[in-house]
């Protein structure tokens, strides 16, 4: 009654609101999803989802800010997509890498979508990030949640997150290859997603080889890589391996 219903924008009882604002999460995950599953395996598929879900967005914005309280509505929002961001990782990403991880374990051929839905669904998530981080701390700048139209406020907010998120993207790598000595291990940020993005352990390598990283951090996660990778690995290793190690994969 004080935070979650604006009776001047709906007249709720409070158990239908917040039986509605539980929803939210639940339909927004659940549509997002299908999105996924239909077109992200499509010809141009990122660019259909994108759209889709960026019409999704707004209209689930649109309904939060004429059905709730401004600033619960840039919260639910908020709370929505990071609902799907952790739906993301339990349902699809964490599920793929298993998968590909057994797969290599018992020296069967990885299927390559299990990658593909993983790095679609991460991707997603970065750029959920930004949004659900200005939603969250809305609560902070009471003109943007109390503004008449506050749901426009919150979409163009939202939108603006899409260049900045590119930007500190390419801005932290630069400053890292810009920034790292000649024959310094890579940042734990770099292992980590090379890990998290690849899986254990012929796609990490693979990636670590096409990344565009100074020769010496590859030499040096590979290097790491290969004293365990000649225990757990029955399918040879790319030939970086070799030339850091001296030694060839069993």
């Amino acid at each position: 009654g004080t935070y979650l219903i604006d009776k001047s924008v709906m007249a709720w009882h409070p158990h239908a609101a917040i039986a509605v604002a539980l929803s939210f999460l639940v339909v927004f995950w659940l549509a997002y999803d299908a999105i996924c599953r239909a077109f992200g395996q499509r010809k141009n598929g990122d660019a259909i989802v994108g759209a889709l879900v960026a019409i999704l967005v707004c209209f689930a914005s649109y309904l939060a800010c004429h059905w709730f309280a401004g600033r619960a509505a840039f919260l639910l929002v908020g709370a929505m997509m990071a609902t799907a961001m952790s739906a993301n990782v339990f349902f699809w990403i964490i599920p793929g890498q298993r998968t590909m991880v057994a797969d290599i374990a018992a020296g069967r051929a990885v299927d390559p979508i299990h990658g593909k839905r993983g790095k679609q669904r991460s991707v997603h998530n970065t750029y959920f990030t930004l949004p659900v981080l200005f939603a969250m701390l809305s609560n902070h700048y009471s003109f943007t949640t109390s503004h008449p139209q506050n749901w426009l406020v919150l979409i163009v907010m939202m939108g603006a997150a899409r260049p900045s998120a590119n930007f500190l993207c390419c801005a932290t790598a630069t400053t890292w290859a810009a920034t790292r000595t000649p024959g310094a291990t890579p940042p734990l940020v770099v292992r980590a997603s090379s890990a998290l993005w690849c899986g254990w352990p012929h796609p990490r390598s693979r990636l670590l080889s096409k990344m565009k990283l100074p020769a010496q951090w590859r030499r040096a996660e590979i290097a790491k890589m290969a004293p365990q990778a000649s225990k757990k690995c029955r399918r040879c290793w790319p030939s970086a391996a070799t030339a850091a190690t001296g030694k060839t994969c069993k």
